[in-house]
């Protein structure tokens, strides 16, 4: 339960923070907390699956569901800020949001919610740079 809460309430913040090094801040807070507690790794993964697809969210993230409005285009860039932290501090891997991500696409798609799914995943793709891979 206080991964859970962790993670919600993180979400709820970085959603609505507006300023850029604070920002950073909280992203890298996760991060290290990540690193303290690896079971942390599925939550992130499981809250963003949901971000992504809320019509057919897991349960458990509801409560995120009900506070965050991701047809909201200004939270894009905040959790593709969070996301990428995650990634490149290995929280989890980037395969591994991926896999996720395009499933929940793919889902979403499947019910006609593709803008709001395309315009997150093209914020979080715009904050890695795949020139290095």
């Amino acid at each position: 339960m206080c991964r859970y809460s962790f993670v919600c309430n993180a979400i709820l913040s970085i959603c609505n923070e507006a300023d850029g090094e604070r920002l950073n801040d909280l992203a890298s807070l996760c991060a290290d907390m990540t690193a303290a507690c690896p079971a942390l790794a599925s939550e992130w993964l499981g809250v963003f699956q949901s971000l992504c697809n809320p019509s057919r969210h897991i349960a458990s993230y509801t409560d995120v569901l009900k506070e965050v409005d991701v047809k909201h285009l200004d939270i894009h860039s905040n959790l593709a800020t969070l996301t990428a932290i995650l990634v490149a501090r290995q929280c989890f891997s980037l395969q591994d949001f991926v896999v996720q991500a395009i499933q929940s696409l793919l889902k979403a798609w499947n019910e006609g919610n593709e803008m709001i799914k395309f315009c997150f995943i093209k914020s979080i793709v715009a904050h890695f740079s795949f020139s290095k891979c």
